[in-house]
């Protein structure tokens, strides 16, 4: 989870495609569009209206209430409770939307086409455009006007690309070793797994859609919400409840993407049936909950992923009905370049899920370039997992930084492929953070099985807290890697081992503070507090408060140690000399294991030495 302070109200973002880009400050924010789109026809922009009786008024559209007319007739059933199921009730009356967009028009001298209704009070509206400049232009100008709370465009964002026969060939299954240094021990963790939810994980998997295949559980329940009406399809397609990866093309050819199939059989695919692969987990324990927001070129908009994200939280969004039970859990293997990253709306989608209990977890990217310019990877409230190579490293291609939280295999990984649609083979071995978020997603998922009680901020930090860190000199060291790739099996044993845990890291906190702005820095702290002298101790495979956990802090030299006091958090920063020992004891409802003496060496930063 990434917090980071946003020091502007309204965040403006203008992207189309990770291309040349120019730029503008807007606040603390930067707009961004690509030089190379063509915007001298129509923008889609998603916006937040400050009258929020304008997005009321505007849900029932004459097109949608035609349709729900049309529908009402067929079904014999009352157009009133039609408008309830499809989210389009309202109190409003959609004139008083239309006579306020033209105001808004006249006002901005810009006309204003309302497309569709969104989620959490946003609206989708087409603009016209002259040029990047004129768009960044506009924008800052909607911003100014007053007259709305937040305004972005409408990205194209594109997958992240990439007994069972093949299960050998499986390095997330094997122990971390030199010879496997993406190994995972995923065969431990769902040897350990117990389902103490007493019902199946629900898993959404926003991406491509679902599609057939042997080894792969049938369709239980999923949405389309792709909706797109250019020569390229033989008819305009429109959202519904069938999210098959699967269109017609204007030439009558079947389109099928597939990149949704192979996420969702890294996931759950079937096991111990004698075919190819083998999901991280038990197929038996998990409902896959599909969202087909890319369509079969792997392309999506913004506003369609947004949208999924929020009707798999059992949000309203207008014109979907809402989904009978939420996920517990959510994996988007997408995203695009923001060098803005992320937006005001997008991040409240994000943080709406978290603040329901929702896991998300997204990957990081495939441009081996900072995180922070991709979204959502750059969002709060989402776990951001990049790509390890199979000597443990960065993966190539895999971004990077501050945003990353955890690493998972991502390299020539086996995974499921769909031929109903397309000649090709069942398996292939494929590489991204594509394949490493969904790995992060069964972790998540298998913990969440045994211990139902725990929120996403838990199952992150257990999840970090047994991340096995970088190696000195190694490009995860130099450029982030979160806390590095995960060993899942320690991850299921961080509650029962509770007390018996001898884990611990020892470290100055401002190990690294070595560049010349950071010296400074670090000087005139120093007239505060001895900077010099302050260690940072964390401890076990918790990384997280919980219930009826404590730890008690014992401080001394020469092996003597005196109790100080007790906390509830597996971390402590203490300012001391070097002599000084610092033990640590857990306890658990009263219970107590053995002081743990955290002893070693430290790094102190080169202003220090």
């Amino acid at each position: 989870m990434k917090r980071t302070i946003i020091l502007s109200t309204i965040s403006v973002l203008v992207m189309l495609s990770p291309s040349v880009m120019a730029s503008i400050e807007v606040d603390t924010k930067v707009s961004v569009v690509n030089k190379e789109a063509d915007l001298s026809k129509t923008v889609n922009l998603i916006v937040q209206f400050k009258d929020k009786n304008i997005h009321k008024a505007l849900l029932a559209n004459p097109k949608t209430l035609a349709k729900l007319e049309r529908k009402a007739k067929a079904d014999n059933v009352s157009l009133i409770s039609l408008k309830k199921t499809y989210n389009v009730q309202s109190n409003v009356a959609y004139e008083y939307g239309m006579s306020s967009l033209k105001s808004l028009s006249e006002k901005n001298s810009i006309q204003f086409e309302h497309v569709r209704s969104m989620s959490m009070g946003a609206d989708v509206v087409k603009v016209t455009s002259d040029s990047p400049i004129a768009l960044q232009n506009l924008i800052v100008e909607l911003i100014n006007s007053g007259d709305f709370d937040s305004v972005m465009v409408d990205d194209v964002v594109k997958k992240m690309n990439f007994n069972d026969t093949l299960y050998n060939q499986q390095p997330q299954f094997k122990q971390p070793s030199p010879s496997t240094g993406d190994g995972q021990n995923f065969e431990a963790m769902r040897n350990k797994v117990v389902n103490n939810l007493g019902r199946k994980v629900r898993i959404g998997v926003v991406d491509s859609g679902y599609a057939p295949h042997e080894d792969i559980n049938p369709l239980v329940e999923g949405y389309d919400f792709t909706q797109e009406a250019n020569d390229k399809y033989l008819e305009a397609k429109t959202r519904d409840a069938d999210p098959t990866d699967l269109s017609i093309l204007a030439d009558g050819l079947s389109c099928h993407d597939g990149h949704g199939l192979s996420v969702a059989g890294l996931i759950g695919a079937t096991s111990n049936n004698g075919l190819g692969v083998a999901g991280a987990v038990d197929s038996e324990e998990a409902d896959l909950v599909y969202a087909r927001v890319l369509n079969c070129f792997g392309d999506g908009a913004s506003s369609d992923i947004l949208d999924a994200v929020a009707w798999m939280m059992q949000e309203e969004v207008p014109e979907v009905p809402t989904i009978a039970a939420p996920v517990d859990i959510m994996n988007l293997s997408l995203g695009g370049y923001r060098i803005a990253g992320c937006a005001t709306y997008e991040q409240a989608v994000y943080t709406k899920a978290r603040d329901k209990g929702i896991v998300v977890v997204v990957a990081a990217g495939n441009s081996n370039d900072d995180a922070k310019t991709f979204a959502p990877a750059s969002c709060n409230d989402v776990i951001t997992v990049g790509a390890i190579s199979r000597k443990g490293d960065k993966a190539s291609f895999s971004n990077y930084g501050d945003n990353i939280d955890v690493m998972a295999a991502g390299s020539s990984l086996w995974m499921i492929a769909s031929n109903e649609y397309k000649t090709q083979e069942l398996y292939f071995s494929g590489s991204g953070t594509s394949m490493s978020a969904p790995l992060i997603t069964a972790a998540a998922a298998n913990l969440l099985l045994t211990h139902p009680t725990l929120t996403p901020d838990q199952i992150e930090g257990i999840l970090s807290a047994n991340g096995q860190g970088s190696k000195p000199g190694s490009l995860c060291a130099q450029l982030g890697c979160g806390k590095g790739s995960v060993n899942v099996s320690n991850v299921m044993d961080a509650i029962p081992n509770l007390l018996t845990s001898i884990k611990y890291e020892k470290k100055h906190r401002y190990e690294g503070y070595n560049s010349p702005e950071q010296k400074v820095w670090l000087d005139k702290m120093n007239h505060y507090a001895s900077v010099c002298n302050m260690v940072k101790y964390t401890w076990g495979n918790l990384g997280t408060e919980l219930s009826g956990v404590e730890y008690k802090l014992y401080v001394g030299s020469n092996d003597e140690l005196v109790y100080t006091e007790t906390i509830s958090t597996p971390q402590k920063v203490l300012s001391h000399d070097k002599d000084t020992l610092v033990g640590v004891q857990t306890c658990k409802n009263g219970t107590c294991g053995s002081v743990v003496q955290m002893r070693g060496n430290i790094t102190s930063p080169s202003s220090c030495l």
